[in-house]
């Protein structure tokens, strides 16, 4: 039995890291200040999504050239941010280790790069804790394929029955969905609109981050 969690967002909240990486770089292009609660809704949805709310711009219409500057420019603003003030939700460094007591296998399975994945779970300690790191550089469809989420699930060799994947997004869901996993969703995290979230089609709906730990025990241990 395994529990999968997506990084920003859900697990880690990074938020505040990545606006000021982007809020320089707009800076930088005489661009304005990015709106910090759109770039929130869009962390979840990959670089490229970012850099266009953030800049005005539809990432299609700039050349390769053009959008492997401002993604190399980017990466560079952001390890020198991404350590600073990203850390765990509430509660969460508590339910992780009641997890692993109680003998579930845990896994992230993130639309980040595995360069940037790896310092972010070491800033908050968990490396050592989780048993599958699974990053959008090593499958070959990020979410919301369920490429990651099926990778995930053969490293940690768990019945897909058996696995819960939490996220903050609907690609999170659809991939999970895909993938043949329960999925929750994290209202908690940068969900935009959690009207419009209360829609995704998932299987449970969690309001705070303690409330992982209630659906993780009915699950497993109470079901």
């Amino acid at each position: 039995m395994a529990v999968l969690f997506d990084l920003d967002g859900t697990l880690i909240d990074t938020a505040n890291d990545i606006i000021w990486a982007i809020n320089v770089l707009c800076v930088e292009l005489n661009k304005p200040l990015a709106d910090v609660n759109l770039l929130k809704d869009n962390v979840s949805f990959g670089l490229e999504k970012i850099l266009g709310v953030a800049l005005n711009v539809n990432p299609e219409d700039l050349s390769d050239i053009e959008l492997k500057k401002l993604k190399n420019r980017f990466k560079e603003l952001y390890k020198q941010s991404s350590f600073v003030s990203s850390k765990l939700f509430p509660g969460l460094n508590s339910i992780i280790t009641k997890i692993k007591r109680r003998g579930l296998k845990i896994g992230v399975v993130t639309n980040k790069t595995l360069e940037f994945a790896v310092p972010n779970l070491e800033k908050v300690n968990l490396s050592s804790k989780i048993d599958c790191l699974v990053t959008s550089d090593m499958v070959p469809k990020p979410k919301p394929s369920p490429d990651s989420v099926l990778l995930a699930i053969k490293t940690l060799q768990v019945d897909p029955k058996d696995c819960l994947f939490i996220g903050d997004a609907e690609q999170d869901i659809l991939a999970g969905n895909a993938a043949g996993v329960k999925t929750a969703v994290a209202l908690f995290g940068y969900v935009g609109d959690s009207k419009l979230a209360l829609s995704w089609p998932a299987n449970y709906f969690l309001k705070k981050p303690t409330d992982i730990w209630s659906l993780v025990n009915s699950l497993y241990f109470l079901g």
